[in-house]
């Protein structure tokens, strides 16, 4: 017998017990990089007395299997199956792996035009896909630390290097800096 939100009533004689059914969710992991190889599944609710069973059938999980929170170690769906007091709900998540997508981007303000009115620009670098990035100017054979904002008074090509650390290479991402470049013959 299902009851709205129940999902078993059980009934001897006296007294009429009523089981909620659970609820499972899994929060938003985020991305697998070329430095984050492992990620945390955090499985809800934490409920006394359930059980939990964590399955994949594209992906890889290195954590336990059985318990409210997993690690895992490859991009796919992962699906999470909460049990008490007989009832079961469950839910998926996907899990996604950005270590071949780095971008660098480079942002000029005020403008990106070096004019009579406008005599110098600041150069910012932001770079995605990845998490511990870090960016490095080389302008007229010069480099510049990491976190450097660059100004600019003259015209001249720029290039902006991403450059990271890594252990090891997994899911074909390469072992070697990931270098992007900038040309912008604008300024």
């Amino acid at each position: 017998m299902l009851l709205n939100a129940y999902c078993t009533v059980i009934s001897a004689a006296n007294p009429v017990i009523f089981y909620a059914k659970p609820v499972a969710s899994i929060a938003f992991p985020i991305p697998l990089n070329c430095e984050q190889r492992e990620v945390n599944l955090v499985g809800s609710p934490n409920l006394q007395g359930a059980t939990y069973q964590w399955s994949t059938t594209n992906g890889l999980i290195s954590g336990a299997v059985n318990q409210v929170n997993t690690k895992v170690r490859k991009a796919g769906i992962y699906t999470m199956v909460i049990t008490v007091n007989g009832c079961k709900d469950t839910t998926s998540t996907s899990v996604v792996d950005i270590s071949n997508n780095p971008i660098a981007t480079i942002s000029a303000t005020p403008d990106d035009l070096l004019d009579c009115v406008i005599d110098k620009i600041t150069l910012q670098g932001t770079a995605e896909g990845t998490f511990n990035a870090n960016l490095i100017w080389y302008s007229g054979g010069n480099t510049y630390i990491p976190g450097t904002t660059l100004e600019i008074n003259d015209p001249g090509p720029r290039e902006e290097e991403k450059r990271k650390r890594r252990e090891g290479a997994m899911n074909g991402a390469s072992s070697l800096d990931q270098k992007i470049k900038s040309d912008e013959t604008g300024l």
